[in-house]
């Protein structure tokens, strides 16, 4: 939103035209006055002219992407009775810079009474003076505290009552020293045309900094001279030869002695008749110039952050953007949580239970920000309630979504109202209830990622990982009976169980013997039988899978067959061969299995 109105302070220079102020939906109109000139010629053609305006911009409450703004002005000629035809039309880009309330941004420069920021900028309409312009950061971690170096091509020389001002992301910090207090330093150099840059005073913000030059220590609009002969006693064009000695005297530019006040050089060091009037051709160096700016902190989120170089002249009247490179990006990447962990109040496949989640953060996590949880697949959520127990010990909303592939649920909690901003290294222990693990054992992953604010797809801060063992559950009512006991004897078992999770379908029963025991060949076995309340399902024998040495014996279900949790499961095993030596056993070891996976323990 945007308030307009002619600068009462500072008048137009518009040769003699005076304009009025309407605004519009998307900014404002400047309509020229009859008065004080010819209505049809008020400001002649090729004339420059300079509109000041006062503008109250009010942007929007919270982040920012730290993009710039884009401006653009039209210009029309207007006949009574036709409509606006448009003579000419520029935009130019320009970044927002923080300013400090009743404080100059830029050194020397006064502020405006009332207004709360003081750099009066006027946009420069002939395009970009900057070339080359690059940024990079030591570190790329969003949050890490290290050093910014700058380079760029002035396309003309720093004109005396120059400033350069260097735009952050928005977030980035420059006041990162103790107690909030600025702790940043700047190295410039330039140049090695010009040597050095000379003493300057620095003016921070947050997130910018601008760089005023000391004027007396430095010749600025530093130029390039090159002189070819004209005329003499060499052909036209030859290079002058400087320094070179005539008559004893060094000269280290054309000189008009002996030659009737008209400039010569010597086309060799040492004047030996070869001489000749001086064409001299003078050109604006073109001027390197790189800044190294110490102890900044990155923004605390990942993405791309827009820099900006901007270099100010700067008049009694107001400030002019001489030159600007808007185009200067860095990619900052998410910074990492340590010390995560995960630990589940019953770790057992298939368990209701609570997950508590423990972190240290490296970027604080603000009153709107979020951690998010990526739960293993097939991990369950219902009725979720989370509470804090370190870092804030308030209590947490849960959202719950799952992700694209829909193979997982992700918790995002957000800290409840009142609560306060969470701060850097800091340690967060959070217990969320409503957890049921997924019904068989192994190592699973839970991935955890703070945001800085609601819209997680832009905000990201840190991130970590930690891994849990899901050990198998406990089967009821588990009982294995054998027809008869004598040592060395081959006989039947009847094995009887209650699975907690369901087997699904083409899952299996995993049977280890107690050692040794053996088993015989099933092909040489009478039918298996497996009886539970789904009726008797056969297991056929391509579905048996055997170890008869090892005493280990898979048993899979057809792609129909699948065994609910609670219900009754028995079978016979036939042909077990018990060991030779009598004594207590070690016992048979049941287990569940997914399909087609042996070690995917159900319990």
């Amino acid at each position: 939103m945007v308030s307009v109105s002619n600068d009462p302070v500072y008048p137009h220079d518009a040769h003699g035209a005076q304009f009025s102020v309407v605004a519009t939906a998307d900014g404002f109109r400047a309509d020229q006055d009859s008065s004080g000139c010819d209505e049809l010629a008020c400001i002649p053609a090729g004339a420059q002219f300079r509109l000041n305006f006062l503008a109250n911009v009010t942007v929007a409450a919270g982040r920012t992407a730290g993009v710039t703004r884009d401006y653009a002005v039209e210009v029309y000629q207007t006949v009574q009775g036709e409509s606006l035809i448009e003579s000419r039309l520029f935009s130019s880009r320009d970044a927002m810079i923080p300013g400090i309330p009743g404080q100059p941004l830029i050194p020397g420069i006064p502020s405006i009474p009332g207004q709360p920021f003081s750099l009066r900028r006027r946009l420069l309409a002939t395009g970009s003076l900057i070339d080359l312009g690059a940024v990079r950061m030591v570190s790329a971690l969003a949050g890490a505290v290290n050093d910014a170096h700058f380079a760029f091509r002035m396309l003309r020389s720093l004109p005396a009552s120059s400033s350069v001002t260097l735009v952050f992301p928005a977030d980035a910090n420059l006041f990162n020293g103790t107690n909030g207090t600025n702790s940043t330093s700047v190295d410039v150099s330039v140049d090695e045309r010009v040597g050095d840059f000379g003493n300057f005073m620095m003016a921070v913000t947050k997130s910018s900094l601008t760089i005023e030059r000391n004027a007396s220590e430095l010749a600025f609009g530093l130029t390039d001279t090159t002189c070819v002969t004209s005329g003499g006693s060499v052909a036209a064009g030859t290079a002058c030869s400087f320094p070179f000695v005539y008559l004893g005297v060094t000269y280290s530019s054309c000189t008009s002695i002996d030659n009737g006040g008209v400039p010569w050089c010597s086309t060799t060091t040492q004047f030996v008749g070869f001489w000749g009037n001086c064409a001299c051709t003078v050109n604006q160096i073109e001027l390197d110039l790189a800044i190294n700016v110490n102890t900044v902190q990155n923004p605390p989120y990942e993405g791309t952050g827009n820099f900006h170089i901007l270099v100010v002249e700067s008049t009694p009247v107001s400030d002019f953007v001489i030159a600007q490179d808007t185009s200067l990006t860095f990619d900052f990447v998410r910074n990492q949580l340590s010390d995560v962990n995960v630990t589940l109040g019953v770790p057992k496949s298939g368990e209701l239970t609570t997950m508590f989640l423990s972190f240290m953060t490296f970027n604080p996590i603000p009153v709107d920000g979020v951690v998010e949880v990526v739960l293993p697949p097939f991990f369950v959520v219902s009725g979720a309630i989370a509470t804090g127990t370190a870092g804030f010990s308030g209590s947490w909303t849960v959202a719950q979504s799952t992700t694209a592939d829909n193979s997982s649920t992700v918790l995002r909690l957000t800290m409840d109202a009142g609560a306060a901003e969470i701060g850097a290294f800091t340690q967060v222990t959070i217990a969320v209830s409503g957890v049921t693990v997924r019904p068989w054992s192994g190592l699973v992953s839970f991935d955890v990622t703070t945001y800085q604010g609601a819209e997680v797809d832009f905000a990201v801060a840190d991130e970590g990982a930690a891994n849990v063992t899901i050990m198998p559950n406990d089967m009821t009512d588990v009982e294995v009976t054998l027809a008869q006991s004598v040592v060395g004897a081959t006989t039947t078992a009847v094995i009887r169980f209650r699975p907690v999770n369901d087997i699904p379908l083409s899952g299996g029963i995993h049977v280890t013997l107690p050692a040794g025991f053996t088993l015989d060949d099933p092909n040489l076995a009478p039918s298996w039988r497996l009886c539970g309340v789904l009726g008797r399902a056969n297991i056929t024998l391509e579905n048996i899978v055997i170890d008869e040495v090892g005493g280990v014996l898979l048993l899979w279900l057809d792609a129909e067959q699948s065994i609910q949790s609670g219900d009754l499961v028995e079978f016979t095993l036939p042909g077990v061969t018990l060991r030779l030596f009598s004594g207590m056993t070690e016992g048979f070891a049941l287990r569940s299995v997914r399909p087609m996976s042996p070690s995917g323990y159900l319990e």
